[in-house]
């Protein structure tokens, strides 16, 4: 089970493997074993105090808004809701599995030689305008991400 010195609201209970595997055969997509394994540990939530990431080329900070669960209800921060809504918006072989306050998200690669990996999809476009790109990988899975959280400025 995983260890984190970090409070969590949390918006459901630790998926069971029968949710996960409904929600890969529902979706069509594999989970990587490591969110897998978080999924069955943690299923997301929103960090009780403001915390960051790093994007970009390592200057940039952005806010974790909250990390979807699987949770099969209403709450706006299901991976089952989250992903039909914004299935035809991302690239094929991605997952959302959270998002900034300000609507950007973060991206699961489940397929090929970055599956695992976490991306920041600058959905608004701030980043977009000094970089010239929009997508930005922030870790090699999630637990690195979650390694990488940190107390944002103010906090």
């Amino acid at each position: 089970m995983r260890k984190s010195m970090m409070e969590w609201k949390r918006f459901a209970p630790p998926a069971s493997e029968s949710e996960v595997v409904q929600f890969e055969n529902n979706s069509g997509l594999h989970l990587p074993q490591c969110y897998r394994d978080y999924l069955l540990s943690s299923n997301g939530g929103q960090p009780c105090s403001d915390v960051g990431f790093k994007v970009g080329e390592g200057s940039d900070c952005v806010m974790l808004g909250c990390l979807y669960s699987l949770c099969n209800d209403d709450s706006g921060v299901d991976l089952d809701t989250v992903y039909e809504e914004l299935k035809d918006d991302i690239a094929a072989g991605f997952l959302p599995i959270g998002e900034d306050p300000g609507g950007n998200l973060l991206l699961l690669s489940t397929q090929g030689d970055d599956s695992d990996a976490i991306h920041f999809w600058d959905k608004i476009g701030f980043l977009a305008k000094r970089f010239g790109k929009r997508l930005f990988r922030v870790s090699s899975n999630i637990d690195e991400f979650l390694a990488s959280l940190h107390a944002a400025k103010g906090s």
